[in-house]
């Protein structure tokens, strides 16, 4: 089973018991964190490559690309309609603002 394989149930799992982490990668990645590796300096992670790779750490993006790819494979790790439809009307305000 290679690396992505891994993190892909890992993953999964973290959905299956922590429903709210569907909808909110940031929350994804700090269970993640929290109970699936030995960090103790959560923060550090963010600043210090050499403690990331110590503690055998997955990146914020890697997690974020298996989870947008099992949201899309899997119909019930979809975020729900309330929280999609509040993304768009904030993509919307974005765009809205970028354009002025």
């Amino acid at each position: 089973m290679n690396e992505f394989s891994k993190t892909e149930l890992i993953v999964r799992q973290l959905f299956i018991d922590y429903p709210e982490t569907r909808e909110n990668d940031n929350l994804l990645y700090h269970k993640y964190i929290t109970t699936c590796t030995c960090v103790k300096n959560f923060e550090r992670l963010f600043y210090d490559r050499k403690y990331m790779q110590d503690c055998n750490v997955i990146s914020y993006k890697t997690i974020e690309r298996i989870a947008r790819k099992l949201r899309e494979k899997i119909p019930e790790f979809k975020p729900s309609e309330s929280s999609l439809e509040a993304r768009s009307k904030k993509e919307e305000e974005y765009i809205a603002y970028s354009r002025t």
